[in-house]
């Protein structure tokens, strides 16, 4: 039985599911905020309009985490951690919000203006 998975392509195979961690959500705040800013930078504004920064709430709570002691852990992570996920929704959703508002223009003269940071196509498949 050991050997039932050697007929089974390599891309079928089951894989182990990361489950988020508060460090993997406070990344998420982080890149998808750097990316709204890069937008807003290619369209020439200082912001964008319906979308804020929650880097700084979102690192706190991260930060909260991390410094729990195992009996904190035990009575408060739960609350913390449904605060960090609730700033990583409200993040993504404003995200979805601006792709919606913004359409291939503003993101083409994303691509014309950080051609050269990176994959923009690959950017905006993250939102």
């Amino acid at each position: 039985m050991a050997d039932s998975c050697a007929s089974i392509p390599p891309w079928c195979r089951p894989t182990f599911i990361i489950r988020p961690n508060n460090t993997l959500l406070w990344d998420v705040v982080r890149v998808v905020t750097r990316l709204v800013g890069r937008l807003a930078e290619a369209l020439g504004r200082r912001r964008i309009k319906g979308f804020r920064d929650r880097t700084r709430s979102a690192r706190r709570r991260m930060l909260e985490i991390q410094r729990m002691t195992t009996r904190q852990r035990q009575e408060q992570q739960t609350g913390t951690y449904r605060e960090l996920i609730g700033i990583a929704e409200e993040v993504l959703q404003s995200a979805r919000m601006v792709l919606e508002e913004y359409p291939q223009d503003a993101w083409q003269r994303y691509d014309r203006r950080h051609g050269d940071r990176g994959n923009a196509q690959g950017d905006r498949a993250l939102l």
